[in-house]
């Protein structure tokens, strides 16, 4: 006897804010995947595929909202409208729980990458998914790694991470180690500045408030949120300004 392909449809949710009606989204989902599939006339079996419904969520809050559609249908326990209503799970997977009990595994540190800065260890996450992808169990997804990392990471992170010439993961652990010497120097030197701009910025306050009085709280906020040639210049306008509208 011949095998026959097995079809399974995998419906992937991503959800960045809890839905208690998740379940009835899906029912809908799969209700229209359904009615296309036969339209188009492409069950070749004569029966429609299983589906398995996931719900991939990102948010720290908790995930609110019961994993099965029988739960939110009004009905007892014991009553003979059961056999009759639709029936669907879900399968959720918590980003947060994920990081927090997972082992490090490609699916935990993919969740931690999306998360982590580089004070809470975003190199060392990187380190540790280049170390997991430099196995040959691991070499056909590699390639997608390095992709995810250029396109989602880079962007979220607001860094640069271009593996678009490197062919192996030890090429790009060397790529990552190279630059992460630069991008830490980057951060600092940021943080300085941000640092030397809030010294400024309530330097000038101080200064205001002794020649005007008390400073609005509008105008307060204006200063804070200021930029360091901003800054600069009003200090300056402050050397012959008579109001305090001069100043600005």
């Amino acid at each position: 006897m011949q095998d026959k392909p097995a079809y399974l449809m995998i419906l992937l949710e991503f959800q960045s804010s809890p839905d208690p009606w998740m379940t009835v989204r899906f029912l809908v989902y799969i209700g229209l995947l359904y009615q296309q599939l036969i339209k188009d006339k492409q069950l070749k079996s004569g029966k429609l595929p299983p589906v398995f419904p996931v719900v991939l969520y990102n948010d720290n809050r908790t995930w609110q909202g019961p994993v099965d559609l029988k739960k939110l249908i009004d009905l007892p326990s014991g009553s003979k409208l059961w056999p009759y209503q639709p029936q669907l799970r879900y399968y959720l997977i918590d980003e947060s729980e994920q990081i927090e009990y997972e082992a490090d595994t490609l699916t935990s540190l993919l969740f931690k990458l999306e998360k982590a800065d580089l004070e809470s260890g975003l190199i060392a996450y990187l380190d540790k998914l280049m170390t997991l992808l430099d196995t040959p169990k691991y070499t056909q997804v590699s390639r997608d790694f390095l992709t995810w990392i250029h396109h989602v990471l880079e962007p979220l992170k607001q860094t640069e991470f271009d593996f678009s010439d490197v062919e192996t993961i030890n090429e790009a652990k060397n790529m990552l180690r190279e630059n992460v010497i630069r991008w830490k120097e980057g951060y600092i030197q940021a943080g300085i500045q941000q640092g030397i701009e809030k010294g400024e910025a309530k330097l000038l306050i101080k200064l205001l408030t002794k020649r005007f009085g008390q400073l609005p709280h509008t105008l307060k906020q204006k200063i804070q949120q200021a930029s360091a040639d901003e800054l600069e210049q009003w200090a300056l306008n402050t050397l012959t300004a008579t109001t305090i509208d001069d100043v600005f």
